[in-house]
């Protein structure tokens, strides 16, 4: 129903604000010419993209039925924690001990999910936090491998990629640690 569209759009409208982001990030770490000149091109497509994105009629859809959201009742909002929180430990499982990347990631946006829930009932998950950040780094990363595999190889930035790959590894030991050691404490 209306609530399975708000969801899509949703995801729809994050996928778009997201890819500027990513940009964004990826420039904030002061990359060599040639992965600049080619981050510098896909951000202004991308912002150009969000701009018109932001004009159509469906966002002012999605702004006006999210206004309409009836208030949730409280056996919703436990039923709806722990199915956040099954998630959570559902990923973790399988994310730990692996080196998939798409793994993590699915446990990262769980994790936030999570973590938006938890935070509009008050609570400051700090140590979900933290592993929601190492994510993310993760995740920045791997974008950054994805965009060198984009440009010509030069000698500049192989050793950029070896440097990142060595930081998406430690990264990955950080979230495997981080993960075992709020695991247990993943109870409702």
């Amino acid at each position: 129903g209306q609530r399975q569209e708000q969801e899509l759009e949703l995801k729809w409208l994050r996928d778009e604000v997201g890819r500027v982001r990513d940009l964004h990030i990826q420039l904030q770490e002061e990359p060599p010419d040639a992965l600049a000149e080619l981050l510098r091109a896909q951000l202004a497509a991308a912002q150009a993209r969000l701009a018109e994105t932001l004009e159509q009629p469906r966002v002012q859809w999605l702004v006006d039925s999210l206004r309409a959201l009836p208030a949730l009742e409280s056996g919703a909002i436990k039923g709806r924690l722990r199915r956040l929180l099954r998630e959570v430990k559902q990923r973790g499982r399988r994310a730990a001990g692996q080196h998939n990347l798409k793994r993590w990631h699915k446990l990262r946006q769980a994790l936030r999910r999570l973590r938006f829930a938890l935070e509009w009932q008050g609570q400051r998950p700090k140590k979900l936090i933290a592993l929601q950040d190492v994510l993310g780094s993760m995740n920045d990363h791997a974008n950054t491998l994805r965009y060198l595999a984009q440009v010509a190889p030069s000698p500049e930035l192989e050793e950029r990629r070896e440097d990142v790959e060595r930081d998406l590894s430690r990264l990955r030991r950080k979230a495997e640690r981080r993960w075992r050691r709020i695991r247990p404490r993943l109870r409702r």
